[in-house]
């Protein structure tokens, strides 16, 4: 995500600048903390961040005197609710598994209206035109395919150095972020979703720390949830806040990585209404309970 994104995702979701309600009296204060959901982890927190959270938290929450309209809290997703980078981990899962297809008429202009010639030609040299469109590319083996697709994916440039995108407004978008979405053309949305699941398995299995070779090159395997994090939303939803994640990633991805946790909800409550989520850029409602990862660390 953009730096600027970022800043007023996390600004949004952690408001450590505490708004003052209107006639509100100490008493009526310690009075409202009783009965306001409490951070758990407010000692993992640097300095007096949690405190300020949770004067928030008790002002403008349902338990608060004059909490007036629902309010939002909004999060960054990658780096902010979790540890690394869920598209980074998805996009190595599938070209290890060999799972990015062969572009419509082999041609990868058509992946996006912003990809230079360099970078169509450069793909086509490393990954070849002998698979048909709409195949999988051998991408385990075919290790020059794999650092091609990697460098387009990080660095928005080819293996020799040359610009991937050109003619995209750098204020709103980054065309290598649309890009991972966009070489999942030809798959049904439910087949992203499975692919992103499997990414996410590995990635909560691997230990904190461990690597993994994708092509040529030696990347980050692993993936957690933070629990000051998880602690936080879940929090904000019990004080009646409306709590959102802003990601880059693709809405598919999104939807996995926050998906475990609503389901275990709905199932304890008998509800079985789906956690909302908005836009093609992965906006997703923060479901209620947070998000859980498996207790192997």
């Amino acid at each position: 995500m953009p730096r600027f994104l970022r800043a007023v995702a996390l600004a949004a979701a952690v408001a450590v600048v505490p708004v003052a309600v209107p006639g509100t009296s100490a008493a009526s204060t310690v009075s409202t903390t009783s009965r306001c959901p409490q951070l758990r982890l407010a000692d993992h927190w640097y300095g007096d961040n949690a405190a300020k959270i949770q004067q928030v938290i008790d002002e403008r929450g349902r338990c608060g005197a004059e909490h007036g309209e629902r309010p939002i809290a909004v999060f960054d997703w990658d780096n902010t609710v979790i540890k690394n980078d869920i598209s980074d981990q998805t996009v190595f899962w599938m070209i290890r598994h060999d799972k990015v297809l062969q572009p419509r008429d082999k041609d990868w202009r058509t992946t996006s209206r912003f990809m230079t010639d360099a970078g169509a030609n450069a793909l086509t040299k490393a990954c070849g035109t002998a698979t048909p469109a709409g195949k999988p590319l051998p991408t385990s083996e075919n290790v020059a395919c794999a650092d091609e697709l990697l460098s387009v994916r990080k660095n928005a440039k080819t293996t020799t150095g040359e610009e991937v995108f050109a003619g995209n407004d750098r204020r709103y978008m980054e065309a290598a972020y649309a890009w991972v979405a966009q070489i999942n053309a030809g798959y049904r949305p439910s087949e992203v979703r499975a692919i992103a699941r499997q990414a996410r398995a590995a990635a909560l299995l691997a230990p904190i720390g461990a690597t993994q070779k994708v092509g040529s090159s030696t990347q980050v395997a692993w993936i957690r949830y933070y629990p000051e994090i998880k602690d936080l939303i879940a929090t904000l939803n019990k004080a009646g806040f409306s709590t959102w994640v802003v990601s880059a990633s693709p809405k598919e991805f999104a939807d996995v990585w926050g998906w475990r946790s609503a389901s275990r909800r709905a199932a304890r409550s008998g509800s079985t209404r789906r956690p909302r989520t908005a836009g093609s850029t992965g906006t997703s409602k923060a479901a209620a309970g947070t998000p859980t990862a498996p207790t192997r660390s």
